[in-house]
């Protein structure tokens, strides 16, 4: 049953308490649809406050605003708040030009963690389902991706996201809301075939399900997750030694990065792609429209016998051989892009580590009994916080606009703007210093704890009767 398995995925994959609230996006489809119902179907047990949050992107005209007004109303029946908004996408697309279907996804996660903070909520809970996952899978694997693209989505992050329906498949979802009469909309744009998504959900799956096995689409599942494990490894593993292979820059830019080819050329070469991935990604603030074709062509530059020659990529990036250097170069004007997306929570209970950005985090926990100064000193690249004041999820982003800081020792907050003024941190710079947040609960909503490497907020500080203190320490990559 549908309902068992939403039950088993906030007690075990992403737990939550009692008191706890989630957002639910919902768009008016079946999948979303499906999960809000299911999810009023357990919120007692679970002990949850539901919200709904619905942006309408203004791309199908009036099919939009139905879908909209749907939405509006299942929400009045179902006795629960709706956070909703309209955008003029194709005005801002005319006006930004790139990847339409990435600037849609953009604006939908901005403004679904905004209605996240409005509503207090821990986390936003999305419709996401099996065949999505394969869709995916198959996508990036035609487009030519490694396995970051190829391992497709996680069932929690980025940040406070999750995805209850991530192993569901889509007849038992139309299954669940044929058995229980519930209406939903149909989006029309999915049957146009000019999408390389639909031309893969209409027409590759049903021929690979014909021609070979009807069960293809669970391997390709399974495979998908084994590429988001062997990500993860690779990952770790490119991080360690991205900070060997970077060389001291004569002319010193946030928006470049010497690699040393000689001690790259000494790793695998499987690795040696990897952290070229890391280092454009750390340039670009994200791997858009970068394939594995891309990455090859700056190997062969890294092995090439000359010891000249450059090439151009997407997300105006340019790779340069200068000998036994590599130079990786964004041409964007004060060399930054957006942040990276937020990290996925940190699972504190336990030793760990992740990178976001420049920053590689590790954590672990300490009984405060067992505890000295000595031990770990708190510094700017080191800190400690109470355990249990911690409220989870617990995550890493950068800055936005309108964030404050609630500083250890200050009474009120401090705008981060304000604060990187003080620290004559350039502008370029400020959207990629990672911020530590949590969720401080519906009447709080997310917390800053740490500006990494920076200070800390007064949040969850380390007093006399703290149990258990979880320690971290960040050190820079590139």
């Amino acid at each position: 049953m549908l309902e068992q398995r939403i039950l088993d995925f906030f007690q075990y994959v992403c737990p939550v308490r009692a008191g706890d609230a989630l957002l639910v996006a919902v768009s008016g489809g079946p999948d979303s649809v499906a999960l809000l119902h299911l999810l009023l179907e357990v919120r007692d047990e679970l002990g949850v406050r539901l919200e709904v949050a619905h942006l309408d992107h203004g791309l199908r005209g009036q099919e939009s605003t139905g879908d909209a007004e749907f939405v509006r109303e299942l929400a009045a029946d179902c006795g629960l708040t709706l956070h909703s908004r309209r955008i003029d996408l194709p005005a801002r697309h005319d006006r930004e030009g790139g990847s339409l279907e990435a600037l849609s996804r953009r604006e939908r996660y901005a403004f679904l963690d905004e209605a996240r903070a409005v509503a207090g909520a821990h986390w936003i809970v999305t419709g996401h389902s099996a065949n999505d996952q394969v869709e995916t899978f198959l996508m990036n694997l035609l487009r030519g991706a490694g396995p970051r693209g190829l391992g497709g989505m996680l069932p929690v992050g980025p940040g406070p996201l999750c995805r209850p329906l991530l192993t569901a498949w889509r007849e038992e979802i139309l299954a669940f809301l044929e058995e229980n009469d519930l209406p939903y909309r149909e989006d029309s744009s999915n049957e146009d075939l000019a999408l390389t998504r639909n031309r893969i959900r209409h027409t590759l799956v049903p021929l690979l399900e014909e021609e070979f096995d009807p069960s293809v689409l669970r391997t390709l599942a399974r495979e998908s997750q084994f590429m988001n494990e062997l990500d993860e490894h690779l990952s770790l593993e490119s991080d360690r030694i991205l900070g060997e292979l970077v060389e001291e820059d004569p002319e010193p830019s946030e928006g470049r990065i010497r690699v040393n080819v000689p001690a790259l050329q000494g790793h695998p070469r499987v690795l040696q792609r990897s952290a070229l991935r890391a280092a454009l990604e750390e340039l670009a603030g994200g791997l858009e429209s970068i394939t594995l074709s891309h990455l090859d062509a700056c190997l062969d530059l890294v092995h090439r016998q000359e010891g000249r020659g450059q090439i151009d990529l997407p997300n105006g990036l340019l790779v340069r051989r200068e000998y036994a250097s590599l130079v990786l170069t964004s041409r964007e004007e004060g060399g930054m892009f957006a942040p990276p997306e937020p990290s996925s929570p940190l699972d504190l209970t336990v030793p760990g580590e992740t990178r976001w950005g420049r920053v590689h985090l590790r954590w672990r926990v300490a009984e405060t009994r067992e505890l000295s100064l000595q031990d770990w000193p708190e510094g700017p690249n080191r800190g400690g916080f109470d355990l249990e004041a911690v409220a989870r999820p617990v995550y890493l982003r950068g800055v936005r606009a309108g964030d404050r800081l609630e500083p250890m020792g200050m009474e009120g907050s401090q705008k981060l703007s304000d604060f990187f003024i003080n620290l004559k941190v350039p502008r370029p710079q400020r959207t990629w210093v990672p911020l530590l947040c949590d969720n401080g609960g519906p009447e709080r909503g997310e917390r800053i704890l740490w500006v990494v490497g920076r200070r800390r907020s007064r949040h969850a500080p380390v007093a006399p009767d703290t149990s258990q203190v979880v320690l971290f320490q960040a050190d820079t990559i590139v």
